[in-house]
């Protein structure tokens, strides 16, 4: 499991890591989580469909043969409703 903040800038730090999971058949990138402490920063409403296809679409586009990752949005309500991609 690793988890990201935001999407990084330089896209090979998490496209590594998808292309790790495929391989060994597991694994999980969660984005709008903090690394070090696991805090649960999120996204808002509008980010959150935005981060979702920029993660999907980056993944996709940078590996041949293409990974279809399975990925979704999930919502902590008892922390104010924050949502994160995983």
């Amino acid at each position: 499991m690793e988890y990201k903040l935001n999407i990084p800038d330089d896209k090979d730090k998490y496209l590594k890591s998808a292309v790790a999971f495929a391989n060994a058949g597991e694994g999980k990138l969660i984005f709008g989580v903090k690394n070090q402490t696991w805090d649960v920063i999120g996204f808002t409403d509008d980010e959150v469909f935005q981060k979702y296809d920029a993660i999907a679409s980056s993944i996709y586009d940078a590996c041949t043969p293409s990974i279809v990752p399975v990925m979704e949005i999930e919502e902590l309500a008892c922390l104010q409703s924050k949502r994160f991609v995983s």
